[in-house]
C-alpha cells in the first residue's frame, strides 16, 4: 500500500486507523504485527487501541508466542471495553501456557464481565473447559446456568454427553442429537460433541464420522484450534483409535479361523 494510504483525509500525517485497515489485510502476521503496533504508538482512542490489540493477539497467538499475546490480551482487559471477549482471549493463552488454574479464572471473569446471552456462550465454554477436566459435575452447573439464560442445541447435547460420563444419561438423546445435527454449531465443536454420543448410543460408524470431521477441521488451522483444542482432539485421536482396533481385531480373527 502507498504512503498516502496511511494518511487522513486533510493530510495532517498517518492515523492510527489506517494502521489497523493495513493490520487487518495483512498477508502474513510479521506485517499483522507491524501494523498493529505502529497504529498503537499512534492510537489515543479506547476502541482503535482495543481493535489494534486484537490484532496484535491474532499475529502473536497464530505465529505461537504464547506470553506475547497474553501481554496483549491483558492490555485489551485494561481498556474495559468488551472485557468478556477479552478475558477469553487471556484463557486461550493460559490454557496454551499449560496454566490450567489462570485459565479457569480467565474463563470466569469472561462469564462475570459478559452482557446478556454472551453469558451463555463463556458459560458453556467454561463447561467444556471443566468436562475436559474431568470436573463433570461443575460442567453440568456450568451448562445449567447457561440454559437458563439462552437455550442452545449444543449446551444441551453437550451436557448430555456428561451425563453419559457419569452413568446417568438423560432418556430423550435421540432427540439431542437431532436437534444438533440440525443446528450450525453442528459444524465446529458440536461434531466432537456428536461424536460422543454416538458412540455412547453404540453407533461406531457415525461416531467416527463425526469425530474425524472435528480433528480435520482442527487440523486445517493447527496455530489456533490444535492448540486451544488439545484435550478435545487428545480424545478424538484416542476414540478414533480405539474404533479401529475394534474393527480390525474381529477381521484378523475370522482370517485366522479360515
Amino acid at each position: 500500500m502507498r504512503r498516502s494510504e496511511t494518511r487522513s483525509a486533510d493530510s495532517r500525517g498517518p492515523v492510527p486507523e489506517s494502521y489497523l485497515l493495513l493490520a487487518e489485510r495483512a498477508r502474513n502476521e510479521a506485517a499483522r504485527r507491524r501494523w498493529a503496533r505502529t497504529g498503537l504508538r499512534l492510537s489515543s482512542n479506547k476502541e482503535t487501541s482495543f481493535l489494534l490489540l486484537e490484532q496484535l493477539f491474532k499475529a502473536d497467538f497464530r505465529e505461537g508466542d504464547y506470553r506475547s499475546a497474553l501481554d496483549a490480551a491483558t492490555a485489551m482487559i485494561r481498556l474495559e471495553m468488551l472485557a468478556d471477549g477479552a478475558w477469553a482471549r487471556a484463557a486461550a493463552c493460559h490454557l496454551a501456557l499449560g496454566d490450567l488454574d489462570n485459565t479457569e479464572k480467565a474463563l470466569r471473569q469472561a462469564v462475570a464481565k459478559a452482557p446478556g446471552q454472551r453469558r451463555a456462550y463463556h458459560l458453556w465454554s467454561l463447561g467444556a473447559f471443566l468436562h475436559m477436566h474431568g470436573r463433570l459435575a461443575e460442567a453440568l452447573q456450568a451448562f445449567g446456568r447457561g440454559e437458563r439464560i439462552a437455550s442452545s442445541p449444543l449446551t444441551r447435547a453437550h451436557a448430555a454427553a456428561v451425563r453419559c460420563e457419569l452413568g446417568e444419561p438423560p432418556a430423550q438423546i435421540d432427540q439431542l442429537v437431532q436437534d444438533l445435527e440440525a443446528d450450525p454449531t453442528r459444524e465446529g465443536y458440536g461434531r466432537f460433541v456428536l461424536g460422543l454420543l454416538y458412540r455412547h448410543e453404540g453407533d461406531a460408524a457415525r461416531a467416527s464420522e463425526n469425530l474425524q470431521a472435528f480433528v480435520r477441521r482442527c487440523e486445517e488451522d493447527p496455530r489456533e484450534r490444535a492448540v486451544t483444542l488439545a484435550r478435545e482432539l487428545e480424545i478424538a485421536r484416542r476414540l478414533l483409535g480405539e474404533t479401529h482396533r475394534a474393527r480390525v481385531i474381529p477381521i484378523r480373527a475370522a482370517r485366522r479361523a479360515r
